[in-house]
């Protein structure tokens, strides 16, 4: 059989299945050694009733007379089987049911001429999920992508793409691989000009110019069913996460083009809720145990028809379902924080997504950085999400054979482009159609990762390749870039063809799933509930950094030394009464910055997560923002209590309860307003050392303006004072010290008749009166509200896609 024949029996199979989705399939594949044979190679269809059957039969003359029949049965809302080998020409085979999980028997053949039958038999398994693989997704949700393009905006040329592209000295593709009808469907010809191609909408000739758009995604197709693992592959670079972002619509839908629908619709904020995101970094509060994260989670996401403890309890259930007993109570940890592994870090964010139940799971590389046995527990959890309905797709950069088996689907990458859909377990098969075998027996996984790259060392290669001396004496980057563009040209030009023939031949998603798709839940937790949780884990975790012992030793320390250093001052005099102030003006400085600065890093060190949160409708932003920006208060305000208990007394300032407790609110006015600039500059600028930059300048200049360094500013630049927190926290301390009825001596210390003054007429007062606090207190809670709404608004911008 040669290979056109070989690629019309694929195509016929996978017609057949597609003229039958409510039968079940399944696809033989029969090592067997037959004696006194010569090595054939023989692909046979069978079609009876309602189900086909598709047998691949390799014979090797060695005499054995021993066949081993792995099986592989897929079916509709049923899960893969494992596989088993029987012997003496009779196959048996394993297949799951549902998340229970299950073996089914049977199944046998003699020689190439037997009749294959089946039989299951279900039989439960200790180590299923018992509770959200059960549960089947009633809203089930079928995505269908065609010609999926994704641009950014650049000022390098784009990469290539085959539809853009040409190569001379690259010989003409085989016959058995030219399209039979005229212009690809999605191919729109070969624009553009250079190796650099063309953006969209400027195809033609610009050759090396630069460009202002570049394609990530390269007219990308397929679909994924309700029960099935889709597995995008390719090196990195290759557009995996950028094309699971545009599937899970994290990215703008401006900068897409193409058809991209999930059940027949486009993407819609309603969807939000109803898709699980599990991202490549595992982003958690470090502090938090395992349990406290998805009780938070499960308080936040679930239903508000499910009370507080059935929240709890279905946390619960999650962890022990995800196998985290062991480290329930065990803090997840950061990267200067000792806390779980890797594989169980992985396992939280799988059960954050799940504790809502999505009818649609991504996930980003889930076994990046893990050893093959915790990989593999990894994807087992995966497959049996999807068991239950689920639609699952997943990125995954190297898996081992072992769990390149596990995938249902596979969507092989190779610099934006595709170039292979359809069956994992066919990818081999299309690749050899093309000229393309491993020399000798490798993991599918790395064979297929070779060619994304147009890596053909240990590859036999067509014989446009093998027997092209031209090629041959081409550099191996430039090889590298012909097979990539070859087996690229390839899937368009002719796998392409039966994928879009096989979107057009899906059926249409019923009224009642698309009405599942558009109907948008409200919160799934009332505001204050909303603020209360939030309230309560910033607590818990910002508690380690707020009271860090670093902090209080460095308050209780700068507090020793403003009290040695004004030990025991008095205010009789006007140079003692400068002393004093001065003491007073830097409590007003120190206060203002000290928290400023802690809060310009909030909102940046939270923005991977608050964006994480805010894509899932996890909560609403007022909420959020209220209680993160209160949470910390409480924390604040200790340490100002602390430093004043020490040099208050220390410096023996005013010595009256109303004196004291006026300059103690009074820091805690100006505490909460510079954290309020500090929250509105770290959300505006979302980078702590342009933050830093601008936080530095203007407290300088609020500084200067402040009024104690100057009595008398230019009438043009006069107006920085009314803006600046600093001139009314120093007017309103030093009020809170002294009060229109003060006198001091004015006279020569030495002189017993020496005169006493009025404290307005002290040099340290001159240009405002110490009487009328509450204008400063007024002028100081504006300010405090001015901050923190235009921080709420900066925060509203940042943007949870890009």
């Amino acid at each position: 059989m040669n290979r056109q024949e070989q690629i019309e029996e694929r195509a016929g199979s996978e017609e057949a299945e597609r003229l039958h989705p409510d039968g079940p399939s399944a696809a033989i594949h029969m090592n067997g050694h037959a004696n006194g044979h010569a090595e054939s190679h023989e692909t046979t269809r069978m079609l009876n009733g309602d189900s086909h059957v598709v047998v691949d039969v390799d014979g090797n003359a060695n005499g054995n007379g021993l066949a081993t029949v792995g099986a592989e049965i897929s079916a509709k809302q049923h899960s893969k089987g494992s596989r088993r080998g029987g012997g003496d020409g009779e196959g048996g085979e394993e297949g799951g049911d549902g998340c229970e999980g299950g073996e089914g028997g049977g199944g046998g053949g003699r020689g190439m001429g037997g009749m294959y039958h089946r039989k299951s038999r279900v039989m439960d398994k200790s180590h299923t999920m018992s509770g959200y693989c059960k549960k089947n997704i009633t809203d089930t949700i079928t995505v269908k992508f065609k010609d999926v393009r994704y641009k950014v905006q650049v000022s390098k040329p784009g990469s290539w793409d085959p539809r853009h592209s040409c190569l001379p000295t690259l010989p003409p593709l085989p016959a058995f691989l030219t399209p039979k009808r005229g212009e690809i469907a999605g191919g729109g010809g070969a624009g553009g000009g250079g190796a650099g191609g063309a953006a969209e909408g400027e195809a033609g000739g610009k050759g090396g110019a630069e460009v202002r758009e570049k394609e990530i995604l390269h007219g990308i197709s397929g679909s994924v069913a309700p029960g099935e693992v889709l597995a995008m592959m390719g090196p990195s670079g290759g557009g995996k996460t950028t094309f699971l972002n545009v599937l899970g619509g994290r990215f703008k839908q401006a900068n897409m083009a193409g058809t991209l629908t999930y059940n027949d619709l486009p993407y819609s904020k309603a969807l939000k809720r109803k898709l699980g995101f599990v991202t490549q970094d595992d982003i958690f509060f470090p502090h938090l145990t395992v349990r406290e994260t998805l009780m938070y989670a499960a308080v936040l996401r679930l239903p508000k028809e499910l009370n507080w403890a059935e929240k709890v309890q279905r946390a619960d259930e999650a962890i022990t379902e995800l196998g985290l007993d062991k480290c329930r109570n065990t803090v997840i940890g950061g990267p200067f924080l000792r806390g779980i592994s890797g594989g169980e870090r992985k396992r939280v964010s799988i059960g954050h997504e799940i504790l809502i139940n999505p009818s649609m799971l991504l996930l980003d590389e889930p076994t990046s950085g893990l050893d093959s046995t915790t990989a593999l527990r990894i994807i087992q959890v995966i497959q049996n999400l999807a068991k239950s309905g689920r639609t699952v797709i997943t990125t995954i950069h190297q898996p081992s054979s072992r769990l390149f088996h596990a995938f249902d689907k596979l969507l092989l990458l190779s610099e934006g482009n595709a170039i292979f859909f359809g069956q994992a377990a066919a990818a081999m098969g299309y690749f050899g159609g093309l000229g393309f075998e491993p020399l000798f027996a490798t993991n599918p996984a790395d064979f297929l990762l070779d060619l994304a790259t147009g890596t053909t060392a240990d590859v036999s290669l067509p014989a446009v390749f093998g027997e092209s001396e031209e090629w041959k004496g081409k550099s191996v980057p430039e090889q590298q870039h012909d097979v990539k563009e070859f087996v690229a040209r390839a899937h368009m030009e002719q796998q392409q063809l039966l994928v879009h023939a096989e979107l057009a031949g899906l059926p249409a998603s019923s009224d009642a799933d698309q009405k599942s798709v558009l109907q948008r839940r409200g919160w799934t937790a009332p505001w204050l509930l909303q603020f209360s949780v939030l309230w309560t884990r910033g607590l818990k975790e910002r508690r380690h950094e707020a009271l860090s012992p670093l902090r209080f030793y460095q308050v209780i320390a700068l507090g020793l030394i403003c009290g040695m250093l004004w030990f025991g001052s008095e205010r009789n005099t006007a140079m003692e009464i400068q002393d004093q102030v001065g003491l007073l003006f830097f409590i007003s400085i120190f206060w203002g910055f000290f928290p400023l600065f802690a809060a310009i890093f909030t909102f940046p060190q939270e923005r991977a997560i608050l964006a994480k949160e805010r894509a899932s409708d996890m909560y609403r932003l007022s909420a959020y923002y209220l209680s993160r920006t209160l949470s910390d208060l409480p924390m604040e305000w200790l340490l100002p209590t602390i430093f004043l208990l020490i040099a208050y007394f220390m410096a023996s300032l005013k010595l009256t309860a109303a004196a004291f407790f006026g300059l103690l609110f009074s820091t805690y006015l100006i505490v909460t307003t510079a954290q309020g600039c500090g929250l509105f500059l770290g959300a505006a600028v979302m980078d702590v050392k342009v933050a830093t930059t601008l936080a530095s300048v203007l407290l300088l200049t609020f500084m200067l303006a402040g009024g104690y360094y100057l009595q008398s500013i230019p009438p043009f630049i006069s107006w920085i004072k009314y803006i600046s927190f600093t001139y009314y926290a120093y007017r309103l301390i030093i009020k809170t010290q002294f009060s229109p009825s003060d006198t001091f001596q004015c006279g020569p210390p030495s002189d017993p008749a020496a005169l006493i003054c009025p404290i307005s007429a002290a040099p340290s007062f001159r240009g405002f009166s110490v009487a009328d606090a509450w204008v400063d207190v007024l002028a100081l809670l504006a300010q405090v509200v001015f901050y923190r709404v235009l921080g709420y608004f900066a925060l509203r911008r940042m943007k949870t896609n890009v």
